[in-house]
Order: structure tokens, then sequence, then C-alpha cells
């Protein structure tokens, strides 16, 4: 039995002018086309695809993606959309709390000096794009924290990563992902190694991962000639601490994680 489109229209949630649109595209062929007219009829087995491509084109999936998606491996293509689209989700989030947090006025995290100690850490390093630091720091945290329980070696404190400045400046640098480790076994103290320590200025960043506020904070400071912290930025990466973090609570609202930026006296010229 052939569905006019109109029914069909009010069966699947599109309307008609969908309808002949992802016709059109190759997406839903009707099942029949009246060659006088052109009225479109579809098939009663055909609800479930115009629904498949509803959904999809609901959380934004392009056309083109759509029919791979439909034609291929429907479940790993779906999950891959969605994760995409989850952050997206967290990075509007993070930028709608920034813009909120500067129209209430809230005052700049304060500014701190700080002498960080070397300590043992397992460690990963890589070259990643700021797109998918998130993604990749998602993978490498578990795996480091598996590598130490084979190692010997049990989480002391908070992971932290350093980032080279090409991270900030190319949108793609090394990352040095780290977790501290307790004194390991012999035979796992081969692969753990020592993490250099430094002089920080330091700033608690409080919500999601998105620091503009923050650094800025600290580029002030550190370039401002009369702060009374009385350093410069030196060279060296720019150290994250993730005391509170998605391995917690899946609250960002609750994440709490401090930048360390590392300085040195301030030079005669700039005094």
């Amino acid at each position: 039995m052939l569905i006019p489109i109109g029914e069909f229209s009010k069966m699947t949630h599109l309307s008609v002018r969908q309808l002949r649109n992802y016709h059109e595209a190759g997406l839903l062929q009707p099942a029949a086309v009246d060659p006088v007219t052109g009225y479109r009829s579809y098939a009663l087995d055909q609800v479930e695809r115009a629904r498949t491509i509803r959904m999809l084109r609901a959380v934004e999936m392009p056309v083109a993606m759509v029919a791979e998606t439909l034609d291929g491996d429907r479940t790993a293509a779906i999950e891959r959309h969605l994760a995409e689209l989850e952050r997206t989700v967290r990075d509007h989030g993070a930028a709608i709390a920034e813009l909120r947090e500067e129209l209430a006025g809230t005052p700049a995290p304060a500014v701190e000096l700080r002498a960080a100690p070397a300590q043992r850490v397992l460690a990963a390093r890589a070259r990643v794009a700021r797109d998918d630091i998130d993604a990749w720091c998602a993978a490498t945290y578990p795996e480091l924290t598996e590598r130490a329980a084979r190692a010997g070696a049990w989480p002391s404190g908070p992971a932290g990563a350093d980032y080279a400045e090409p991270f900030f400046a190319d949108n793609a640098g090394a990352v040095t992902a780290w977790l501290p480790v307790a004194e390991p076994t012999r035979a796992g103290r081969a692969a753990t190694q020592e993490l250099p320590g430094g002089r920080y200025a330091v700033a608690v960043h409080r919500g999601a991962y998105s620091f503009d506020r923050t650094y800025a904070a600290l580029g002030r400071a550190l370039h401002d000639d009369s702060h009374p912290l009385g350093v410069e930025p030196a060279a060296g990466a720019v150290r994250e601490i993730y005391l509170v973090g998605p391995d917690k609570t899946h609250d960002p609202t609750q994440w709490i994680t401090e930048v360390c930026w590392p300085v040195r006296p301030r030079t005669d010229e700039r005094k």
C-alpha cells in the first residue's frame, strides 16, 4: 500500500518540502512518483528511514554525512557525530559562562608566586591540536592510571599537563600529560621520570575548561611593570594542574584548575 506524501509527512514529522528536498538529495527516494503530476508516494517500510533522517538533521548532521550514515556503519557514525556535538555544547556552555562573568563584573582571579618542587611522574607526550585536546586528555589520563598500576607506582597527587608555546601560538604543539606517583617498585621505576620544578605565577581557575580569563589575569600580572609580584614571563611550558576535574565530578562548574606560568625576576630594563 502506497502512502500519499501528505500522510507520510504527518507520520514522520517531515514537511512536504523537506521530503521533496531529501528526494532530490538522494536520501529518501519515494516508492512511486506519478509520471504526469510528479506526485510522490511512499511505502510503509520507509517510515523508519525517514524518522532517522529527521533525527540526524535535528542534531545538525550535514546532508552528505546523513547519506553516509544511512548506507554505512550507522552506529559508529552517529556516535562520532554525537561526541562532536557534545563537545560543541560544552564549548558553547563555557563561552556563555565567561560572558556572564564579564557582564556580572566578576573579579579576575588572584595571582600568586609559588616555587614548585620537582616530582616523580608517569608522563605521555604528543603534538596535539587545540581542537583535539579534550579527546586526547580523555584518552591519555586513564592510560596513565593503568600504567601506574602496572608499575606499582600509585598516584600521589592531582594530574596535570605542560603546554609548550606552539600549542598557543600555532594552535598545535607539544603537550605533556603527567601523573604524580608515589615511590614505584624497582621494576617500575624505569617507567617514571622526574618532572622539573620551577618558579611560577599561579592563578586558580574555577569552572569548565575555558581558560581565557585566567590566562589574561596571569598575563596582565606578568607584563604590568607596576605589579607587586615583580616578575616577568620566563621560557618554558605553561603548566595546568587539575585539582578537581572530570575524574571526580561530571559537573564542570565544580572543576578547579591551577594555571602556572613560569616566571623569573623582572629584569632591570623593565623595573
